[in-house]
This record gives C-alpha cells, sequence and structure tokens, in this order.
C-alpha cells in the first residue's frame, strides 16, 4: 500500500511552484494482495491563498470481499498570508465507502440479533441494546460541513499531534467505523515544519487501518458482556446463555470470528487487518522512485529542520525576515513565537489530508 501511494504522489508532485497546477488522475494496481489505488485530480494554488484539492481513491480485494474508500478533499488559507498574517484555513471534503457483501452478510445474520432493540437467545427474550451499525451511513457520500480553522493566537512550541477521521464524520458514521475496525489518522508533524514568506516545507505522515480486528469496538464499555466494548477481546463468553450480556458477548464472538477470515482472504493468511500501516509518505515515495531510477521534483526533498525525514515544498521558498527581538523574545531569534504562521502552514496540509481526512 505504501508503495501505491508514492508511486501516485510521484506523478502527482511534478510541479507545485507555478501560481495554479493542474494534474490529472494517477493509479497503481497489484494483484498479491488485490489493491487499487488513485490518486488526483490534484489542484494546487498559491495565489491570492495557499489551497489545494485532492482526489484518493483505494479498493482491496475482489467480488464479495472487495472494500474501498473514495475521498475529495480542498482546503484554503487567508489572502495572502505572508510570514505573519496567516490567520485561519477553510476545509471542505467529502467521504465515501465501498462495504463487501461478505461484511453486510455478517452484520444480517441473527447472531447479532441482540445488537437490535429485541432478542431470543436460549430460550430468554431480552430488551436489547439497538447499537447494531448500518453500514449504508458510509456507503453513500458524506459531505463535511465546510471548517473554519483559526489559530491566530496559537504560540510555539508545537508538539506533533494526531487527528482520527472518525470523530468528525457523526456518531452514526463513527459507530460504524469503529464497529468494523476502520480508522485514518492525519499525523501533524508540526515539530519538523517549516514556513516562508509565502510557501511552507512539511511532511506527510499517516496511519491507514481498515477492518483491524484489534481496534473494533462497540459504543459503550459492556457492549460485549465479558469482552467490555472489545469486538475480538480474549475473555471466554460463558457457554450457556441466560443473561443479555452474556448473549451480547457471543454476538461479539461470532461478528469476530467471522470478519477474521473475511481480513485473511483480502490481506493474506495471518493478518489482522486489510490495512494497518503508517507511513512518512514522501520518504516512501523518494525510496520508491530511487528504486526506480526516477528523478524526483526540487519540490521532495530534505526537510530542513530535520534531515532525516521528506517534506513536501509548496510555493516559493523566500524566507521570512527575521525581526529584531525585545526583551520578551530575545531568545527567539527566528520569530517563531512572535506569529502563528508555523502552525497555520501546517494546518492548511492537515486540512487536505484530515479527510482520510499508506495504506
Amino acid at each position: 500500500m505504501m508503495k501505491t501511494l508514492c508511486f501516485i504522489f510521484l506523478c502527482s508532485l511534478t510541479a507545485v511552484n507555478a501560481a495554479t497546477v493542474n494534474i490529472g488522475a494517477f493509479g497503481v494496481t497489484s494483484t498479491t494482495p488485490a489493491t487499487k489505488t488513485y490518486v488526483g485530480p490534484l489542484k494546487l494554488v498559491d495565489d491570492p491563498a495557499l489551497g489545494f484539492t485532492l482526489d484518493i481513491n483505494g479498493t482491496y480485494g475482489t467480488g464479495v470481499n472487495e472494500i474501498g474508500f473514495k475521498m475529495q478533499v480542498g482546503a484554503k488559507t487567508n489572502d495572502n498570508p505572508g510570514c505573519t498574517e496567516f490567520k485561519t484555513v477553510k476545509m471542505d471534503a467529502t467521504f465515501q465507502m465501498t462495504m463487501p457483501s461478505a461484511v453486510t452478510d455478517v452484520l444480517g445474520n441473527s447472531a447479532l440479533d441482540c445488537f437490535k432493540k429485541t432478542c431470543t437467545k436460549g430460550g430468554y427474550t431480552f430488551t436489547g441494546i439497538d447499537i447494531l451499525p448500518n453500514v449504508t451511513a458510509l456507503t453513500s457520500e458524506i459531505k463535511l460541513p465546510q471548517q473554519t480553522y483559526d489559530v491566530s493566537s496559537l504560540t510555539p512550541p508545537y508538539a506533533d499531534y494526531e487527528l482520527k477521521l472518525s470523530p468528525l464524520l457523526g456518531a452514526d458514521k463513527e459507530k460504524v467505523m469503529n464497529f468494523l475496525g476502520i480508522e485514518f489518522t492525519l499525523i501533524l508533524a508540526l515539530s519538523e515544519l517549516q514556513v516562508y514568506k509565502k510557501g511552507m516545507e512539511v511532511p506527510v505522515y499517516m496511519k491507514f487501518e481498515i477492518l483491524k480486528t484489534s481496534i473494533m469496538t462497540t459504543p459503550e464499555s459492556d457492549n460485549c458482556g465479558a469482552r467490555g466494548d472489545k469486538v475480538c477481546g480474549t475473555q471466554t463468553c460463558t457457554s450457556i446463555i441466560t443473561t443479555l450480556a452474556i448473549a451480547q458477548c457471543h454476538a461479539c464472538k461470532f461478528l469476530c470470528d467471522n470478519i477474521k477470515p473475511i481480513v485473511a482472504t483480502i490481506a493474506g493468511s495471518g493478518k489482522t487487518a486489510v490495512v494497518d500501516d503508517k507511513a512518512d509518505l514522501l520518504g516512501a515515495l523518494k525510496d520508491f522512485a530511487t528504486s526506480q531510477n526516477v528523478t524526483l521534483p526540487d519540490n521532495i526533498k530534505k526537510c530542513t529542520t530535520n534531515a532525516n525525514v521528506t517534506c513536501m515544498g509548496i510555493g516559493n521558498t523566500d524566507k521570512c525576515p527575521s525581526p529584531s527581538p525585545s526583551p520578551k523574545d530575545a531568545d527567539d531569534l527566528d520569530g517563531a513565537g512572535t506569529n502563528s504562521f508555523y502552525l497555520m502552514s501546517y494546518l492548511a496540509v492537515f486540512a487536505v489530508y484530515a479527510m482520510l481526512y499508506e495504506l
């Protein structure tokens, strides 16, 4: 998955210094395991605001076991941000998944009836908990309301930060993703950010988890009986069903036991997730390009702040002037403490990728 995305980003980042760049879609497929990944069209704008619009699509498996996602994400800063006037970032995004019919068949099995309002098991009738997720909440396109980020009052030093997608989608959609072990996480490496008069240099880290059994969870801490909220917990369910909690434990065990072979079919024997990866995408891009004897554009380079990490340069690289230190910031010779541009620059990239924003 990492190499797949890397190749696509190689195609997509061939020119980003012009005021507006339009780049088509590029994709890569593999057969073992079966994957298809496409990125683009991509639009980059650096005048009068810094902005992105990007489409990303990925599918894994085939036939009844095919699962996939597609997204379109966009972000735009305020006009003419400069070194000290970077105030806001506005984000727009859509997200949609394709669910395997093998998974929907499992969720429709009567063994999960005690995740509904009422159920009868072992000769007992229980009032259930009504938590069975509706996967169509993710299979229809989700358009997030435009989000505006204002960090003009924040000051460095900035710590790295992880932002998960599922909480941004609403309770019903978050429930589906939690039940099925699906999460996309942007890792904001704020400590490695470099900014310029009208540009930025940033690394891109991403964590992708799809049908990861260890993070399959229910909405409440006791929805799986003895297993708590862990669908694939290790606790043994009491064999004879006499209470709702025991029935719920068996429901979680059934769900876990039937998702695992679907994962193995898609990703391979012994795998516990269709996708479970964290990557420095641009670093992987650089390694993959080198192995293919491909010369990357100057925009892909070692980060100024950390030569062991690969960054993407957007816009120009004219340095911001260093302000004259005052007594209160005499140790702050790079001016980082006098404005919020460092954080805002990185949030522009956050907004683009948060909808995933390696698979």
